[in-house]
Protein backbone atom coordinates (compact mmCIF):
# COMPACT_ATOMS: atom_id res chain seq x y z
CA UNK A 1 0.00 0.00 0.00
CA UNK A 2 1.77 3.17 -1.14
CA UNK A 3 1.68 6.73 0.20
CA UNK A 4 -0.76 8.96 -1.70
CA UNK A 5 0.74 12.27 -2.66
CA UNK A 6 -0.76 15.70 -3.20
CA UNK A 7 0.79 18.88 -4.56
CA UNK A 8 -1.10 21.19 -2.19
CA UNK A 9 0.26 22.18 1.21
CA UNK A 10 -2.20 22.36 4.15
CA UNK A 11 -2.24 26.17 4.34
CA UNK A 12 -3.01 26.34 0.60
CA UNK A 13 -6.01 23.99 0.93
CA UNK A 14 -7.79 26.54 3.17
CA UNK A 15 -7.86 29.07 0.35
CA UNK A 16 -9.43 26.81 -2.25
CA UNK A 17 -13.04 27.24 -1.12
CA UNK A 18 -14.96 29.74 -3.26
CA UNK A 19 -18.04 29.85 -1.03
CA UNK A 20 -16.69 31.46 2.15
CA UNK A 21 -13.53 32.79 3.73
CA UNK A 22 -11.55 30.25 5.77
CA UNK A 23 -11.58 30.60 9.53
CA UNK A 24 -8.79 32.76 10.88
CA UNK A 25 -6.38 30.68 12.96
CA UNK A 26 -4.89 31.87 16.24
CA UNK A 27 -1.90 29.73 17.27
CA UNK A 28 -1.26 29.98 21.01
CA UNK A 29 2.20 28.98 22.21
CA UNK A 30 2.10 29.01 26.01
CA UNK A 31 4.88 29.25 28.57
CA UNK A 32 3.22 27.30 31.37
CA UNK A 33 2.58 23.58 31.13
CA UNK A 34 -0.51 23.72 33.38
CA UNK A 35 -2.32 27.01 34.03
CA UNK A 36 -2.10 28.61 30.59
CA UNK A 37 -2.46 25.30 28.80
CA UNK A 38 -5.74 24.62 30.63
CA UNK A 39 -7.05 28.12 29.91
CA UNK A 40 -6.46 28.09 26.16
CA UNK A 41 -7.48 24.48 25.63
CA UNK A 42 -10.83 25.30 27.27
CA UNK A 43 -11.11 28.59 25.37
CA UNK A 44 -10.87 26.63 22.12
CA UNK A 45 -14.01 24.71 23.18
CA UNK A 46 -15.94 27.71 24.52
CA UNK A 47 -19.06 28.23 22.41
CA UNK A 48 -19.93 31.80 23.43
CA UNK A 49 -16.92 33.36 21.69
CA UNK A 50 -16.27 34.27 18.06
CA UNK A 51 -16.41 30.86 16.38
CA UNK A 52 -15.16 32.31 13.08
CA UNK A 53 -11.74 32.23 14.75
CA UNK A 54 -10.19 28.82 15.33
CA UNK A 55 -7.86 28.43 18.30
CA UNK A 56 -4.87 26.12 18.03
CA UNK A 57 -3.11 25.39 21.32
CA UNK A 58 0.54 24.57 20.63
CA UNK A 59 1.95 22.65 23.58
CA UNK A 60 4.06 20.08 21.72
CA UNK A 61 6.23 22.28 19.55
CA UNK A 62 9.53 21.77 21.36
CA UNK A 63 11.23 20.06 24.26
CA UNK A 64 12.03 23.58 25.54
CA UNK A 65 8.40 24.30 26.42
CA UNK A 66 7.75 24.82 30.12
CA UNK A 67 11.21 26.15 30.83
CA UNK A 68 11.53 29.40 32.74
CA UNK A 69 13.55 31.44 30.24
CA UNK A 70 11.01 33.43 28.24
CA UNK A 71 13.51 34.46 25.58
CA UNK A 72 14.31 30.83 24.79
CA UNK A 73 10.60 30.09 24.51
CA UNK A 74 10.08 32.88 21.96
CA UNK A 75 13.22 31.86 20.07
CA UNK A 76 12.07 28.25 19.98
CA UNK A 77 8.71 29.32 18.50
CA UNK A 78 10.50 31.31 15.81
CA UNK A 79 12.80 28.37 14.98
CA UNK A 80 9.93 25.89 14.98
CA UNK A 81 7.65 27.90 12.68
CA UNK A 82 10.55 28.51 10.29
CA UNK A 83 11.53 24.82 10.28
CA UNK A 84 7.97 23.73 9.46
CA UNK A 85 7.78 26.33 6.71
CA UNK A 86 10.99 24.92 5.20
CA UNK A 87 9.76 21.31 5.11
CA UNK A 88 9.54 20.03 1.56
CA UNK A 89 6.00 19.53 0.26
CA UNK A 90 6.27 15.77 -0.14
CA UNK A 91 7.33 15.21 3.47
CA UNK A 92 4.60 17.48 4.78
CA UNK A 93 1.78 16.08 2.68
CA UNK A 94 2.89 12.53 3.48
CA UNK A 95 2.65 13.25 7.19
CA UNK A 96 -0.84 14.72 6.88
CA UNK A 97 -2.37 12.17 4.54
CA UNK A 98 -1.04 9.17 6.42
CA UNK A 99 -1.48 10.32 10.03
CA UNK A 100 -4.75 8.45 10.48
CA UNK A 101 -3.15 5.33 9.04
CA UNK A 102 -0.23 5.70 11.43
CA UNK A 103 -2.65 5.96 14.36
CA UNK A 104 -4.44 2.76 13.46
CA UNK A 105 -2.90 -0.65 12.76
CA UNK A 106 0.46 0.55 11.51
CA UNK A 107 1.95 -2.95 11.36
CA UNK A 108 -1.03 -4.41 9.52
CA UNK A 109 -1.44 -1.70 6.89
CA UNK A 110 2.12 -0.85 5.92
CA UNK A 111 4.83 -2.89 4.27
CA UNK A 112 8.33 -3.09 5.77
CA UNK A 113 9.74 -0.77 3.11
CA UNK A 114 7.01 1.79 3.81
CA UNK A 115 7.69 1.63 7.55
CA UNK A 116 11.44 2.09 6.98
CA UNK A 117 10.75 5.04 4.67
CA UNK A 118 8.49 6.60 7.29
CA UNK A 119 11.07 6.08 10.05
CA UNK A 120 13.68 7.78 7.86
CA UNK A 121 11.38 10.77 7.43
CA UNK A 122 10.76 10.92 11.18
CA UNK A 123 14.50 10.82 11.84
CA UNK A 124 14.92 13.75 9.46
CA UNK A 125 12.30 15.65 11.48
CA UNK A 126 14.26 14.83 14.64
CA UNK A 127 17.48 16.15 13.11
CA UNK A 128 15.63 19.33 12.13
CA UNK A 129 14.55 19.78 15.77
CA UNK A 130 10.86 19.30 15.02
CA UNK A 131 10.38 16.14 17.10
CA UNK A 132 12.14 14.64 20.10
CA UNK A 133 12.33 11.11 21.45
CA UNK A 134 10.75 11.83 24.82
CA UNK A 135 7.28 13.03 23.79
CA UNK A 136 4.27 11.49 22.07
CA UNK A 137 4.93 10.83 18.39
CA UNK A 138 1.32 11.47 17.34
CA UNK A 139 1.12 14.76 19.32
CA UNK A 140 4.32 16.03 17.74
CA UNK A 141 3.26 15.13 14.20
CA UNK A 142 -0.10 16.79 14.82
CA UNK A 143 1.74 19.92 15.95
CA UNK A 144 3.76 20.00 12.72
CA UNK A 145 0.66 19.56 10.56
CA UNK A 146 -1.21 22.21 12.55
CA UNK A 147 1.63 24.72 12.17
CA UNK A 148 1.82 23.99 8.43
CA UNK A 149 -1.68 25.51 8.18
CA UNK A 150 -0.33 28.87 9.32
CA UNK A 151 -0.76 31.66 6.77
CA UNK A 152 1.28 34.68 7.85
CA UNK A 153 -0.87 37.02 5.78
CA UNK A 154 -4.08 35.94 7.51
CA UNK A 155 -3.48 34.09 10.79
CA UNK A 156 -1.90 35.07 14.11
CA UNK A 157 0.82 33.55 16.25
CA UNK A 158 0.37 34.40 19.93
CA UNK A 159 2.95 33.68 22.61
CA UNK A 160 1.80 33.81 26.24
CA UNK A 161 4.55 34.59 28.77
CA UNK A 162 5.10 36.19 32.19
CA UNK A 163 7.30 39.20 32.97
CA UNK A 164 8.99 37.48 35.97
CA UNK A 165 12.13 39.61 36.36
CA UNK A 166 14.08 36.81 38.02
CA UNK A 167 14.10 34.66 34.88
CA UNK A 168 13.43 37.32 32.23
CA UNK A 169 16.30 39.85 32.18
CA UNK A 170 15.97 43.31 30.66
CA UNK A 171 18.19 42.59 27.64
CA UNK A 172 16.26 39.38 26.99
CA UNK A 173 13.02 41.34 27.13
CA UNK A 174 14.30 43.75 24.47
CA UNK A 175 15.26 40.82 22.24
CA UNK A 176 11.76 39.32 22.60
CA UNK A 177 10.23 42.60 21.41
CA UNK A 178 12.58 42.61 18.40
CA UNK A 179 11.65 39.02 17.47
CA UNK A 180 7.94 39.78 17.88
CA UNK A 181 8.12 42.86 15.66
CA UNK A 182 10.16 41.08 13.00
CA UNK A 183 7.72 38.16 12.77
CA UNK A 184 4.53 40.06 13.63
CA UNK A 185 3.93 37.81 16.64
CA UNK A 186 1.36 38.81 19.25
CA UNK A 187 2.95 38.65 22.71
CA UNK A 188 0.46 38.12 25.53
CA UNK A 189 2.51 39.24 28.50
CA UNK A 190 1.40 39.68 32.11
CA UNK A 191 3.41 41.64 34.65
CA UNK A 192 3.92 39.99 37.04
CA UNK A 193 2.22 36.75 35.89
CA UNK A 194 -0.82 34.99 34.42
CA UNK A 195 -2.63 35.00 37.78
CA UNK A 196 -2.68 38.80 37.58
CA UNK A 197 -4.52 38.50 34.26
CA UNK A 198 -7.03 36.06 35.76
CA UNK A 199 -7.55 38.15 38.89
CA UNK A 200 -8.68 41.14 36.85
CA UNK A 201 -11.78 39.14 35.92
CA UNK A 202 -12.89 39.46 39.56
CA UNK A 203 -11.81 42.97 40.57
CA UNK A 204 -9.59 45.89 39.56
CA UNK A 205 -6.98 45.16 42.29
CA UNK A 206 -6.64 48.90 42.94
CA UNK A 207 -6.82 48.31 46.69
CA UNK A 208 -3.64 46.21 46.57
CA UNK A 209 -0.16 47.64 47.01
CA UNK A 210 1.47 47.91 43.57
CA UNK A 211 4.83 46.99 45.06
CA UNK A 212 3.38 43.74 46.42
CA UNK A 213 1.84 42.92 43.04
CA UNK A 214 5.04 43.61 41.16
CA UNK A 215 7.31 41.68 43.55
CA UNK A 216 4.85 38.79 43.74
CA UNK A 217 6.74 37.37 46.71
CA UNK A 218 5.82 34.12 48.38
CA UNK A 219 2.73 34.61 50.56
CA UNK A 220 2.57 31.04 51.89
CA UNK A 221 4.81 28.02 51.54
CA UNK A 222 2.98 26.94 48.37
CA UNK A 223 1.60 30.19 46.90
CA UNK A 224 3.04 33.49 45.73
CA UNK A 225 1.16 36.74 46.31
CA UNK A 226 -0.91 36.83 43.11
CA UNK A 227 -1.86 33.15 43.24
CA UNK A 228 -2.86 33.52 46.90
CA UNK A 229 -4.90 36.67 46.16
CA UNK A 230 -6.64 35.01 43.23
CA UNK A 231 -7.58 31.97 45.29
CA UNK A 232 -8.97 34.16 48.09
CA UNK A 233 -11.08 36.14 45.61
CA UNK A 234 -12.31 32.93 43.99
CA UNK A 235 -13.45 31.65 47.39
CA UNK A 236 -15.80 34.65 47.61
CA UNK A 237 -17.42 33.32 44.42
CA UNK A 238 -17.78 29.84 45.91
CA UNK A 239 -14.87 28.56 43.83
CA UNK A 240 -11.19 27.78 44.33
CA UNK A 241 -8.08 28.22 42.23
CA UNK A 242 -4.99 26.11 41.74
CA UNK A 243 -2.58 26.08 38.82
CA UNK A 244 -3.70 22.60 37.83
CA UNK A 245 -7.45 23.00 38.25
CA UNK A 246 -9.84 25.94 38.03
CA UNK A 247 -13.14 26.88 36.39
CA UNK A 248 -12.07 28.41 33.08
CA UNK A 249 -15.67 29.12 32.06
CA UNK A 250 -16.03 31.44 35.05
CA UNK A 251 -13.27 33.61 33.58
CA UNK A 252 -14.70 33.42 30.06
CA UNK A 253 -18.10 34.58 31.33
CA UNK A 254 -16.43 37.47 33.16
CA UNK A 255 -14.03 38.41 30.38
CA UNK A 256 -15.59 41.83 29.78
CA UNK A 257 -15.23 42.66 33.50
CA UNK A 258 -11.55 41.82 33.25
CA UNK A 259 -11.23 43.80 30.04
CA UNK A 260 -12.65 46.91 31.72
CA UNK A 261 -10.48 46.43 34.82
CA UNK A 262 -7.37 46.04 32.67
CA UNK A 263 -7.76 49.64 31.50
CA UNK A 264 -6.34 50.74 34.86
CA UNK A 265 -3.01 49.22 33.82
CA UNK A 266 -0.54 49.26 30.93
CA UNK A 267 -0.93 46.93 27.96
CA UNK A 268 1.94 47.84 25.61
CA UNK A 269 5.01 45.62 25.58
CA UNK A 270 7.34 48.59 25.96
CA UNK A 271 5.63 49.75 29.17
CA UNK A 272 5.05 46.26 30.54
CA UNK A 273 8.80 45.83 30.82
CA UNK A 274 8.68 47.83 34.07
CA UNK A 275 5.01 48.40 34.82
CA UNK A 276 2.16 46.25 36.11
CA UNK A 277 -0.31 45.27 33.43
CA UNK A 278 -1.26 42.78 30.76
CA UNK A 279 -1.50 42.57 26.96
CA UNK A 280 -3.58 39.38 26.79
CA UNK A 281 -6.94 41.17 26.83
CA UNK A 282 -5.94 43.13 23.72
CA UNK A 283 -5.05 39.90 21.89
CA UNK A 284 -8.35 38.27 22.84
CA UNK A 285 -10.56 41.22 21.82
CA UNK A 286 -11.66 39.70 18.47
CA UNK A 287 -11.99 36.21 19.95
CA UNK A 288 -14.24 37.35 22.80
CA UNK A 289 -16.19 39.84 20.65
CA UNK A 290 -15.32 42.83 22.84
CA UNK A 291 -16.51 45.34 20.23
CA UNK A 292 -19.99 43.81 20.41
CA UNK A 293 -20.36 44.35 24.16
Amino acid sequence: MGFRMSSVRPNEVRGLSKTKDPKKLYFFFVEGEKTEKLYFSELAKYQERNLDIEIKLMDRWTEDRGQSNQLKIVQSVEEYVESVKNLDDKTLVNLEENLQKIKSKLAEDLTIIEILTLFNKIDNLRKAGLVNVDDSFIDQINAIITTANFDNSYDEICIIIDRDKQSFKDDQYDTVIEIAKKNKYLIGLSNPNFEFYLNLHLNDLLDLNKGDIKKNSRKTRSKKFMEYTLNEDMKKEGLTYSKQSYDCNFFFRNFFVGYQNSKHYDDSLEKLKDNIGCSIFKILEPIMRVTEQ
